[in-house]
């Protein structure tokens, strides 16, 4: 099951693309608390995206694209956006390593971690930043 989505950076188009997200993940039977996890998160990283990457500019592009993956009764729900700012590499360690040293840098994205599991950035994405949000949870029983 996948959902994918091109935006601009605006607003606006953040605010369908997350009504769009949500819908794609309810009528998936996600649970609520996960959506309202995973909509937090993307909300969280494409403002950053907007403010750090493209500095409010609007109308450049982003990609968006969610896939969901089910084995067992274990759900994992993959969010990956690309955008095309300039190269801002993230990690778990390097979010972690920014807030310990007391910059108050990177509270965003500290802010993320606390809704998904895991943050990948994948470094050979060469037209700006690819970054995949992991969530991994455990499917109620019937």
């Amino acid at each position: 099951m996948t959902f994918k989505k091109k935006i601009s950076s605006t607003f606006s188009e953040l605010r369908d693309l997350e009504s769009d997200f949500e819908d794609f993940l309810k009528i998936n039977r996600i649970p609520s608390d996960i959506v309202y996890d995973l909509r937090m998160a993307i909300h969280e990283y494409i403002l950053n995206v907007m403010e750090h990457g493209y500095h409010w500019v609007p109308n450049n592009e982003l990609e968006f694209e969610t896939t969901i993956s089910l084995k067992d009764k274990t759900c994992e729900v993959s969010v990956t956006i690309k955008d095309k700012a300039p190269k801002f590499e993230i990690s778990k360690e390097k979010i972690f390593n920014s807030v310990n040293d007391r910059s108050f840098r990177g509270r965003g994205l500290l802010m993320i971690l606390t809704f998904v599991d895991d943050i990948q950035y994948d470094k050979t994405y060469q037209e700006g930043n690819k970054v995949t949000l992991k969530k991994v949870f455990s499917l109620p029983s019937d």
